[in-house]
């Protein structure tokens, strides 16, 4: 019975069947769902391939309603969390509500049976109470929903995951969790509220700086490496993984993604929901109606470089640095695979774009060393990671009769001593550690570093640690590529940039232009008599 042409709506078309044909459709759609998600991000989410999937954001999205639909038409049996099962009573309307019937439902045990088929169920609960999660140990399930997940600690999820699985042949199991973004840490007792694990575990989709960004429902792959920690890999081939114990077992990755979604892409929230949305304090607003995580992303204690300090110094860069007099070129050496040899020119505290050529192009120190000629000038200093790779780079340039130096940024001795209380533990850390006194506002520096993506995650993102007797030590750049997924090439050059800080007499004619009222120029005589009074902030 196709819609014949011309005919201006279903209802008219309806109209001109027989009885026989009413009621032969009345049959069909009897049969059908009486609700399905709606299109926009509860579509895509409803049929994303992820074997965990993050939903929300912002309020209003209609998180409860994907959860009651794929309870309904994808899922045989399901369990649903909140942090008090008593929360759950608005969810299970929104179930009896799509249903069309309440016959089944079990209220006071926590579980509803529905007629259409043999097993169709879903059961909940809360999760608040400490053990809550042992008493759903063993029971399996092929859909696991934690609606609110920002309001219970992620090691209690984990361990409901264990039983996630089905026996009915076709059936697809799912992990789903829909939250809101979460909260500070409290500023007086300092204490972390559980949710936040939320901005790690979906850090490619709601940090903004995550070095690798993902698109709104772009599939990860994820698995828990030996020490239990979730690692993000390329694919979804297995992997081998060996054990403290010494087995080693294969690995499959988990899928993950996440779909955000506001009040705007609900068109069956009411006009009033919205406006009293708009109308929370600018904070809150942010979080429930925009569904904004830059609020609730902080940095960690432990990171070297604070992002902002990092940020600060980018917003000050102009290209009007460049006419001034070039101090060094900092080069980090590549010798072939993915990573890059990167050059990045100094001047005074204005660092230039830094030039990035594949390390394939360099596999020995003579194109290295052709293409710093090409690039230094002013007589500036060419300091070179000779630690490896590096060290035929330094020897092609030190043949050549160039400015080079060789940093060992390994090494232990012969450290200056910064100013302050901290000691360093090697040269890296001494760099990070001089970049760090030199970004802080309060010392007044004005550092200026080129806009580029790809520099402020090589900065941002390495931590630091206290070590033999409170040295301060920053991570390895092999510990900071195996979070990146790539080698912080573009960091280390701009670091290797500044080894000779101390060593320049910066001259009045320099005139570096910092973006901001010029500091006392650092001779290093200044420099020796300002150690005791401390005169960067660390």
């Amino acid at each position: 019975m196709p819609l014949l042409e011309g005919e201006d709506s279903w209802y008219e078309w309806f109209e001109q069947r027989s009885p026989a044909e009413k009621k032969q459709l009345g049959d069909i759609a009897a049969m059908l769902p009486r609700v399905g998600p709606v299109e926009g991000p509860q579509l895509q989410a409803y049929n994303s391939p992820a074997q965990i999937l993050g939903y929300g954001g912002s309020a209003g999205g209609g998180k409860s309603a994907l959860i009651a639909l794929l309870v309904l038409l994808a899922h045989q049996r399901s369990v649903i969390f909140r942090f008090d099962a008593k929360q759950m009573s608005g969810l299970v309307d929104d179930i009896v509500d799509f249903y069309g019937t309440n016959e089944g439902l079990n209220r006071q045990r926590g579980v509803f049976y529905f007629g259409d088929f043999p097993g169709h169920m879903c059961e909940w609960g809360g999760l608040g109470k400490p053990g809550s999660e042992m008493q759903w140990r063993g029971r399996p399930h092929d859909f696991l929903a934690v609606d609110e997940a920002t309001e219970m600690p992620l090691p209690k999820l984990i361990f409901l995951q264990t039983w996630l699985r089905t026996v009915r042949r076709g059936q697809r199991t799912r992990v789903l969790y829909t939250f809101n973004p979460p909260g500070l840490p409290d500023e007086v007792t300092g204490e972390v509220p559980p949710g936040r694990w939320v901005l790690e575990f979906f850090a490619p989709w709601i940090n903004e700086r995550h070095p690798f960004p993902a698109e709104p429902g772009e599939i990860r792959y994820f698995l828990s490496n030996a020490k239990g920690e979730s690692e993000e890999v390329e694919t979804d081939e297995p992997r081998e993984i060996t054990f403290k114990n010494g087995k080693t077992e294969l690995l499959i990755p988990r899928s993950r993604t996440f779909i955000p979604a506001n009040v705007d892409d609900n068109p069956y929230q009411t006009a009033d929901y919205k406006q009293n949305l708009l109308s929370l304090d600018e904070g809150t607003r942010e979080q429930m109606y925009f569904g904004s995580f830059k609020q609730s992303i902080s940095d960690s204690p432990y990171q070297t470089l604070p992002t902002k300090w990092v940020d600060a110094a980018m917003d000050r860069w102009t290209p009007e640095g460049e006419r001034e007099l070039m101090t060094a070129l900092g080069v980090d050496v590549a010798r072939g695979g993915r990573a890059f040899t990167v050059f990045a020119p100094r001047h005074g505290l204005w660092f230039n774009k830094v030039t990035r050529v594949q390390g394939s192009e360099t596999p020995q120190g003579g194109p290295v060393a052709r293409i710093a000629a090409g690039i230094v000038r002013d007589g500036a200093k060419i300091n070179v990671d000779a630690n490896g790779v590096g060290a035929a780079a330094f020897d092609a340039m030190d043949g050549a009769n160039m400015r080079a130096v060789a940093v060992q940024v390994a090494a232990r001795k012969g450290l200056r001593l910064l100013p302050g209380k901290e000691r360093i533990y090697n040269k890296r850390t001494w760099l990070y550690w001089l970049m760090r006194a030199l970004l802080n506002p309060e010392n007044g520096f004005h550092v200026c570093l080129p806009r580029d993506d790809r520099l402020r995650s090589d900065l941002i993102t390495p931590h630091f640690r206290d070590v033999e007797g409170g040295q301060k030590l920053v991570e390895s750049k092999e510990d900071v590529r195996k979070r990146l997924r790539r080698s912080t090439d573009d960091g280390d050059a701009v670091l290797l940039a500044l080894d000779n800080f101390f060593d320049e007499a910066i001259s009045e004619k320099l005139n570096v232009r910092y973006g901001g009222p010029r500091p006392t120029v650092i001779r290093p005589r200044a420099y020796r008599g300002r150690e005791q009074n401390q005169w960067m902030l660390m």
